[in-house]
């Protein structure tokens, strides 16, 4: 929960029920296993390499997903006359 915090600088504080819930539901796909720490009071997961082509498929289409917003932004700054400013962002979006 505090990476997941620190990650998206503060924006997403998930809580307690959400992480369990996605730990949970990440276990039953088999994209996850749970691995022992020593600690008793806690737990520890791995990847699985099922899980490791389900985040690639996932990455995958985030980018054609965040390349169509992309272009729409672009289009957008043009139609309201940020033109000085759309070559810096295609630029910043096809690296």
């Amino acid at each position: 929960m505090k990476e997941a915090k620190r990650m998206s600088q503060g924006i997403w504080r998930p809580s307690p029920g959400t992480v369990y819930y996605l730990l949970k539901k990440l276990k039953k796909d088999e994209s996850i296993v749970e691995v022992l720490t020593g600690d008793e009071l806690e737990k520890a997961y791995v990847i699985t390499e099922k899980g490791k082509k389900v985040l690639e498929e996932l990455r995958v289409e985030l980018k054609r997903e965040l390349k169509k917003q992309a272009i729409l932004l672009s289009l957008m700054m043009e139609l309201v006359g940020m033109e000085d400013r759309i070559e810096a962002f295609r630029k910043m979006v096809s690296a």
